[in-house]
């Protein structure tokens, strides 16, 4: 379920700018790294004196679990999320040793100004009783990431004086978008139930989180949830500004002011926090968060986040949940009487909502299959080692494992229409990328081209490397050169795109032919980061040309393993039997539970377009009248019917047609520009 029309739109958009904001003020960037580190015994808190105990965390419901802390696992790690000291992001985890869910969901929490990571234990130990893998994270310049009583106090000061970082809030966000990116590759956790929330600073932190990354599916920010400008123009600013006074002060010098008054203020948010104030003020991202459960938690007294700053936020949140179909999931209390303090009624509030959105749901059909399948996918990974970028030399002389291409293929993707541009090729920047890509990079596309697993560059010989692999497959079941290795290949090409500069991340288009529709369908199956999805002759049936024999044509294209299968299954010919043995060996779940009839309706609401021959006998027409059928439901229900489109081309068997490379070109343009 999304939003829909120009309000997804009008929040991508919003987003890639935040992301983008983010970008300009980091440190070199450096693959995501686990550290192990030990538990932190005295911890430093900013504050004199230090906090001792909390009642409302200590309330927080547990599972009556007899020597609760005896029976908990707990974790110390560092991520590296960039260079520098502030780069180092430390990590507690807690979950119970053992449990009966394979994948559990899992739960951030953010702690407030001044406190750290294990103020938050209570918490931790309370939800990892009821089966959840439990967060926490020192933010910037906190706890392990902070050397004195005001080294939070000095980042403040110094982003003010040099504008090179953004310590309130901002730069902590970018480290929770790099620990979603841990937390989704974890065995344990389920990538599709992942929480967060926080209170005060961390309440901030988990709104700006969620509003940033969408793997975070449920939101309860605790007292952190304001309207920025709102204070400004309505005089309401002066709790939020006492609770980090000394940047302002410096400011109110700085600008030549005898008082901290209004203009001192929003000098202050636009350089250390630039658009807080403005577009990312919360009535434009709090919005964004839907259709994801959304609860808000505010004390009715609070003066840091007055209930009046939040009215325009609420309004429009409310409107952006009742277009999504789904005004169950937006949620605010404010608690009468009660100022800027969490307290134990809010604790219960959060824990009720993060449960009751946590759990598996008719809804989270679509994310519980691209959690399973990405769980298959990591089963059958070598090692895994940091992302890494290497410069690599033009190819000069391709491999092609099947001889040169048809004359008609290349014709048809020469045919993609391209600017008018002079001297084209002079004025193409080219980081080793092949053919077509060339039409797309003159509309002022980034044009992207890999080799996939066994193939090209990965390829040793011209007639067996993908043959060898795929009899390998068969035979030692350690691997899955069919599709879904290349699959992988492509969620790290996302990590790596989602990263560029020069690349919008709400923006990234994909498409194939033939066994690369296949790839395409199924990374956008897998990967919600591919915005919109073109695979042309690669959609089919698989389970469906088992059961009315029509799996011939498919079966050919790779037929050499389905000959070594035969022969170990002792069968005389290729047969049904053969071809299922196959599937289930070389891609597990292909023909069954990953099948078109359940992945394809899970790609909406994104733009899909289906481009097929109408006679191709590798993916007969009749094979995805189901999960034709399926994606219509599922994209008229996301209230999205014009982004899912078939395109079967008459009289047109397994072949790239210019016409299907215009559709295709089109589709891109039409939601992607």
């Amino acid at each position: 379920m999304e939003v829909s029309g120009n309000l997804t739109a009008d929040a991508e958009n919003l987003r890639s700018q935040f992301l983008q904001l983010l970008r300009t003020r980091r440190t070199a960037q450096v693959p995501l790294t686990v550290e192990p580190a030990e538990p932190v015994l005295n911890p430093l808190y900013q504050e004199v004196p230090p906090p001792t105990f909390s009642e409302a965390m200590e309330s927080c419901p547990k599972a009556d679990i007899p020597n609760l802390k005896e029976v908990l696992e707990e974790e110390n790690i560092y991520l590296h999320t960039e260079e520098g000291e502030q780069g180092k992001l430390p990590v507690l985890i807690l979950s119970m040793k053992e449990s009966n869910q394979q994948k559990r969901p899992a739960v951030v929490f953010l702690h407030s100004t001044h406190k750290c990571k294990e103020w938050l234990r209570p918490l931790l130990e309370a939800y990892a009783s009821r089966g959840y893998v439990a967060i926490a994270v020192d933010s910037r310049y906190h706890g392990e990431r902070a050397s004195t009583l005001t080294t939070y106090k000095d980042a403040l000061v110094s982003s003010w004086k040099n504008g090179d970082t953004m310590p309130f809030i901002f730069d902590t966000v970018w480290d929770l978008i790099k620990l979603a990116d841990y937390l989704t590759q974890r065995e344990d956790i389920d990538p599709a139930r992942i929480g967060i929330t926080g209170e005060s600073l961390g309440g901030m932190h988990a709104w700006f989180a969620a509003f940033a990354d969408t793997r975070y599916t449920v939101v309860a920010p605790i007292i952190g949830i304001q309207g920025f400008r709102w204070a400004i123009e309505n005089d309401k600013w002066e709790a939020r500004v006492n609770s980090i006074r000394a940047v302002f002060e410096e400011a109110r010098i700085d600008l030549g002011k005898d008082k901290i008054d209004k203009d001192v203020v929003e000098k202050v948010w636009d350089r250390i926090a630039p658009g807080l104030a403005s577009q990312f003020d919360s009535l434009s991202t709090v919005p964004t968060i839907a259709p994801r459960p959304l609860l808000i938690l505010n004390g009715a007294e609070d003066p840091r986040c007055p209930i009046a700053g939040l009215e325009i936020s609420k309004t429009r949140a409310l409107k952006a949940y009742e277009e999504a179909n789904c005004s169950d999931k937006f949620k605010l209390i404010t608690e009468p009487e009660i100022g800027h303090q969490m307290t134990s009624l809010m604790v219960k509030e959060a824990t009720s909502g993060v449960d009751q959105s946590s759990s598996v749901s008719d809804d989270a059909d679509a994310d519980k299959i691209r959690s399973e399948f990405l769980h298959l996918l990591r089963t059958r990974r070598t090692p895994l080692v940091p992302l890494s970028v290497e410069p690599a030399k033009p190819v000069l002389h391709p491999l092609f494992q099947g001889g040169v291409p048809a004359s008609v293929f290349r014709e048809a993707m020469e045919s993609s229409p391209k600017a008018d541009i002079k001297n084209l090729k002079e004025r193409l920047k080219e980081e080793n990328l092949y053919l077509a890509t060339e039409a797309y990079a003159s509309r002022e596309y980034i044009a992207i081209a890999i080799d996939s697993r066994y193939h090209g560059e990965r390829a040793h010989n011209l007639t067996t490397s993908y043959t060898d692999a795929l009899v390998s497959a068969w035979k030692k079941g350690d691997t899955m050169p069919f599709i879904f290795d290349t699959v992988w290949d492509l969620i790290k090409l996302a990590d790596y795109l989602t990263q560029r500069k020069d690349i919008d991340p709400t923006r990234i288009g994909i498409t194939g032919v033939s066994l690369g529709g296949m790839h395409a369908w199924f990374a956008a199956f897998a990967d919600t980061r591919y915005a919109v999805a073109a695979p042309i002759l690669g959609v089919q049936g698989f389970r469906w040309a088992i059961d009315k024999n029509k799996w011939q044509a498919r079966v050919d294209s790779i037929k050499p393993v389905f000959e070594e299968a035969r022969i170990d299954l002792g069968k005389s010919e290729i047969d049904k039997e053969v071809v299922k043995k196959v599937w289930d060996r070389i891609a597990p779940g292909l023909a069954s539970k990953f099948d078109s009839p359940y992945s394809v309706p899970a790609i909406a609401p994104r733009p899909l377009l289906i481009l097929n021959g109408a006679i191709d006998p590798r993916g007969p027409l009749d094979g995805i009248k189901t999960p034709v059928k399926r994606a219509r439901k599922a994209y008229e229900k996301a209230h999205s019917s014009n982004k899912f489109k078939l395109m079967a081309q008459p009289g047109i068997a397994h072949q790239l047609t210019p016409l299907m490379v215009k559709e295709a070109s089109d589709w891109f343009d039409q939601f992607l520009k």
